[in-house]
């Protein structure tokens, strides 16, 4: 962001989350978004569908997790405090501002996203031959 900003670099990507101050006060400009379908903070910014890249689409996301086994009372508790924070007025404003996108998944929806991205991503990788 810094490069950018500063013109040492000519583009980039960067996360909602850091890039959206710099857009929104003239800093950076937004030419395409990777999420699918475009995104409500950035509305007139185009997705890469859109400019005709149907496959360039990624998105950032964040979870809860907790070791298998973990006690079932243990579980409950912390999906309690997770649903109440998500449900919090004051807590989604504060997110909301800095352009997370509260999905609010259950664990189930979570699981079956999580793995839809990880095979997209795998055979990405496998078409592309790509190494680490």
């Amino acid at each position: 962001m810094t490069d950018m900003i500063a013109g040492h670099v000519l583009f980039g990507f960067g996360q909602m989350q850091s890039a959206l101050p710099f857009v929104q006060d003239g800093k950076l400009r937004a030419i395409a978004c990777t999420d699918d379908p475009r995104s409500r903070f950035m509305p007139d910014v185009p997705t890469f569908a859109e400019i005709g890249y149907p496959e360039f689409t990624a998105r950032v996301w964040f979870g809860l997790f907790l070791r298998a086994g973990t006690p079932s009372d243990v579980t409950a508790r912390l999906l309690d405090a997770a649903k109440a924070a998500h449900a919090d007025t004051d807590v989604r404003a504060k997110l909301e501002a800095q352009g997370f996108d509260m999905s609010g998944q259950t664990g189930p929806e979570f699981e079956a996203d999580i793995r839809a991205q990880t095979d997209r991503w795998s055979r990405l990788i496998k078409a592309g031959r790509l190494q680490g």
